[in-house]
């Protein structure tokens, strides 16, 4: 009988002591918290997948592997809240986190460490705030679903393997100030077909784009010095690649493997030409090497742009054509001008057809410096123009004035912006007043009726003298109808059709750059 007493009250707490088991929820599947800094605190919500990290300061770094402190979660992390006063992460800190797939980093951080979101698998967007300055190597190593990357104003440099074997991405915009591109940074992103790379770029690093087998063309910046062994290894897609005068340097195999090559157009000097692999043993190669010298007072003219059989070839040096060392930093057109020479822009645009309505225009804005295209050979005429790109094109045109206003009203125009200054000078000279009191909109849509106005105001908002208005579609009580009855009557736009003006439809590069030539460059 005691026995089975016994029996029985060890197999009741063994019961209990399963129940109570059961209740308690495994350490993986619970919360965490604790501190990632000196000033920075973490928490993480299993039911949400929301990690929160708050505080101020630097996070740490950690070790490879599972030195992070909210590691064993990784797999569970949905998503990040990170402040707004964090200043960097930690090298390793959310490695491996493969639930995670959209990132907005706060503004205020100033660097991402080493393998940082290495293996992020399912991370679609991301977002890099302004304020970004430095990113090291393998930050984005192997974030396979990342289709799109716009890179920060201030960012000048970015490690090697920085988006290694992001396989999906397809769009990447790099931004002015951009001085180098890590090695191996863009290794077998095999989805991207063209780059447009700033004129600020000075070097390419070894392997940066190699297997890149989407890239059919390249056009490689105007201040490019160098490129590095295996920059474009294997770009099997690659056809065209148009090489600057100021390159120095093309270290060998720095094109091998570009079996789909078919066209090299080499600007300036080409003595570093044996030294560039280019799968020569294709036969429809073409190197075009262009001749450096300035077509003499005989012809009269400066043709500026791709070779072209039908006429003499001439070289652009850095800043549009070659001449005397004196002259050598001026632009094509004002040089034209400034010597008695006729100007013309041949092919400069592969996108710019013979016979175009905009084909001068364009040759006109392009030779002043007015606006260089939108990258690859291109200049995108019917790309709808931004408020920030024109007030930029007019203040090339009148010289890039330096504005000397004391405070910038705009919250949405940042200093390292490149219409920074232009849209100071458009303020201070009451060409524009903005959106509101505090609000540009630098990347709304400009229509006529503003392309218009912005020209007449900064022509001092002259009186039409015609009182017949064209326009059935331009009332008399608009803001726009003086400066529309100005530009009719200066031929500046004859409006869409006989009677109508298209005041609120967009206004596109094209259009853009012929109100500007008719305004300024048509008498020169």
């Amino acid at each position: 009988m005691r026995r089975r007493t016994v029996s029985f009250f060890l197999a009741v707490f063994l019961f209990l002591g399963l129940v109570l088991l059961s209740a308690v929820p495994t350490r993986a599947e619970g919360s965490g918290s604790g501190t990632c800094g000196e000033d920075l605190t973490w928490r993480f919500d299993p039911d949400s997948g929301l990690l929160t990290i708050e505080g101020t300061g630097a996070m740490k770094d950690f070790s490879f592997g599972k030195s992070a402190p909210w590691a064993e979660y990784r797999s569970q992390i949905c998503s990040l809240s990170l402040p707004e006063g964090l200043t960097s992460i930690g090298k390793n800190a959310f490695y491996a986190c493969d639930a995670l797939t959209e990132l907005q980093l706060p503004e205020g951080l100033v660097s991402i460490g080493r393998s940082a979101f290495s293996c992020c698998r399912s991370l679609t967007e991301l977002t890099l705030p302004e304020s970004l300055i430095a990113m090291g190597d393998y930050a984005f190593f192997s974030c396979s679903s990342l289709t799109k990357l716009t890179l920060p104003a201030g960012l000048t440099a970015f490690g090697n393997y920085a988006f290694y074997n992001c396989t999906a991405l397809s769009d990447v915009t790099f931004p002015e100030g951009l001085a180098s591109i890590g090695g191996y940074a863009f290794f077998r992103c095999r989805a991207l077909t063209t780059v447009s790379l700033p004129d600020s770029l000075t070097s390419i690093r070894l392997g940066a784009f190699s297997d890149c087998t989407g890239l059919t063309e390249l056009t490689l910046p105007t201040n490019l010095t160098s490129i590095e062994g295996y920059a474009f290894f294997q770009c099997t897609a690659l056809k065209t690649v148009t090489l600057p005068a100021s390159l120095e340097s093309v270290e060998t195999n720095a094109f091998s493997g570009c079996t789909g090559l078919r066209r090299v157009i080499v600007w300036g000097d080409h003595t570093y030409l044996n030294t560039v692999d280019y799968d020569a043993s294709s036969e429809d190669l073409s190197i075009e090497v262009q001749d450096q010298d300035l077509l003499g007072p005989s012809e009269q003219t400066i043709i500026y742009g791709r070779r072209n059989s039908a006429f003499p070839p001439t070289k652009p040096l850095r800043d549009g054509i070659s001449g005397p060392a004196e002259t050598a930093w001026m632009l094509p057109y004002p040089y034209a001008v400034d010597y008695g020479y006729a100007f013309y822009a041949l092919d400069a645009f592969s996108d710019v057809k013979p016979g175009a309505y905009y084909e001068l225009p364009v040759a006109w804005a392009y030779g002043s410096g007015i606006t260089g295209g939108t990258g690859n050979g291109l200049f995108s005429p019917n790309a709808t123009c931004t408020r920030a790109q024109v007030v930029t094109f007019l203040w090339n045109a009148f010289g890039r004035p330096e504005p000397d206003l004391g405070n910038n009203p705009f919250v949405d125009v940042k200093e390292k912006k490149y219409y920074y200054k232009p849209t100071l000078w458009a303020y201070q000279n009451g060409i524009t007043r903005g959106v509101d009191a505090t609000h540009f909109d630098p990347n709304g849509n400009c229509t006529r009726a503003q392309v218009v106005s912005f020209l007449w105001s900064a022509m001092q908002k002259p009186a039409p003298s015609i009182t017949e208005n064209p326009f059935t579609d331009v009332s008399p009580k608009k803001y726009y109808c003086q400066a529309v009855l100005w530009a009719y009557e200066n031929g500046i736009t004859g409006g869409t059709d006989a009677t109508h003006f298209s005041p609120n439809k967009a206004c596109t590069r094209a259009q853009v750059v012929t109100f500007l030539y008719k305004l300024f460059g048509a008498a020169e």
